[in-house]
């Protein structure tokens, strides 16, 4: 993608790209983006060593589809009422987005919270102000962009890779008490060859969250692919494939509220070996030393690291990505689980986008309140949207492509 930069027109491989992006960063410039007619204009921020291009707030969906800084329009992708309650506040000033949570990093003791706020309850209630444990799992996937599909990335999805993508775009978050990776651990791929070193700087990142009960003590968060849940002795442990060598425990309350409010995702972990099952939790150490965890939220996802919530929408996947359409993979972030909201959105069906609904029969959502809300959102007429209904069993026929869309890398 071409930018312009004063008079200058770079390209994001030309070789001076890197010191253009530091020149506009130090000057405050904003770099025009031209993927369409005029430009849009752009803000840079700074991360790991290197500069950042990164489109305005609330200019996603006006980028073109084939550019790198499109994005789907916010209320259709769950982010919508974050930025406008205020949950995501972005500041192109200094390039870093404010988040604010709704779940603690101090603990006193005592019981720790039974289960992450709102995770997998229909009656939860929220106002968007603050993200949940589960909300700041799906915008980290969002703002990832992990949760977007093209052709082009068939074979190139690793660990690794989305390791770096949530990692990357989680430096410039801040929350309130200073940059979120100081708070948040997304553990590096082991490596046995660096297993020391792995395991020193992972002591130095917890060592401030050690207490007893008497005393308040931090909490941190932890990102990672679960490996394993076992039983030891007379306790519930969470194993994180990347640490194998710290295990998390899991108090007696918080292990069966997880069985009971994850039956769900974790089934569906069973039945899908090459699928990984993510887990974002509080964590703090024991004064024996040991990660007890505090709070947990966890989400299924294919073997390309896309969300997934049922069965059908993993069929859903998996007949988008073999027909090779490019499409993004919505989430609910903070809202409740019963909430309307597509089972994907396809990019390449022409000037618009196409959602597509899954509508189950055992859910709240009835066709009224599906349709009622489609019309809501202002898209389509009802007519023309796609939904499957489940009961019926077969999928119906998939919108056809419009336009062929370059794949973009990521």
């Amino acid at each position: 993608m071409d930018y312009l930069f004063g008079d200058q027109t770079l390209n994001s491989q030309d070789p001076g790209f890197q010191l253009a992006l530091k020149d506009a960063h130090a000057r405050s410039l904003r770099p025009l983006c031209c993927c369409v007619s005029g430009g849009l204009p752009m803000y840079t921020a700074h991360a790991f060593g290197r500069y950042l291009l990164k489109r305005m707030p609330g200019t996603g969906d006006q980028h073109s589809r084939e550019c790198g800084s499109f994005e789907t329009p916010p209320d259709n992708s769950g982010l919508g009422e974050l930025i406008a309650g205020g949950a995501i506040t972005e500041n192109p000033d200094d390039g870093t987005t404010l988040l604010k949570l709704d779940f603690r990093l101090t603990s006193r003791g005592g019981a720790p919270q039974k289960l992450a706020k709102g995770a997998e309850q229909t009656s939860a209630r929220t106002d968007g102000k603050k993200l949940t444990l589960r909300g700041l799992l799906h915008v980290l996937w969002l703002e990832s962009k992990i949760s977007y599909w093209a052709p082009g990335f068939v074979g190139k999805r690793h660990r690794g890779l989305i390791r770096w993508l949530l990692h990357t775009n989680a430096e410039p978050m801040m929350i309130s008490q200073g940059p979120l990776l100081e708070a948040l651990y997304i553990p590096p791929v082991f490596s046995v060859a660096e297993k020391a070193a792995q395991r020193t700087d992972r002591i130095r990142f917890f060592s401030s969250t050690r207490g007893d009960k008497e005393s308040p003590k931090q909490l941190k968060m932890l990102l990672g692919e679960v490996k394993s849940f076992d039983q030891l002795r007379n306790s519930h442990v969470l194993s994180i494939l990347d640490m194998p060598d710290a295990p998390l425990v899991l108090p007696d309350d918080l292990h069966r509220r997880m069985l009971k409010n994850f039956e769900g995702v974790l089934g569906l972990w069973e039945a899908n070996p090459t699928g990984h099952l993510i887990a974002l939790c509080t964590v703090g150490l024991g004064s024996s030393g040991l990660y007890m965890v505090d709070e947990l939220t966890l989400m299924m996802v294919d073997s390309h690291w896309l969300p997934y919530s049922t069965t059908e929408e993993m069929e859903l996947l998996e007949r988008l990505i073999s027909e090779m359409r490019t499409f993004s993979k919505p989430l609910l972030c903070n809202r409740p689980k019963g909430t309307p909201i597509a089972g994907a959105t396809l990019h390449d069906t022409g000037d618009e986008l196409r959602e597509l609904y899954l509508l189950f029969p055992e859910n709240d959502i009835t066709r009224d309140v599906l349709e009622k809300y489609i019309v809501e959102m202002g898209g389509r007429s009802v007519e023309d949207t796609w939904i499957w209904e489940v009961a019926e069993g077969v999928m119906p026929p998939l919108p056809p492509k419009r336009l062929t869309l370059p794949s973009r890398t990521n």
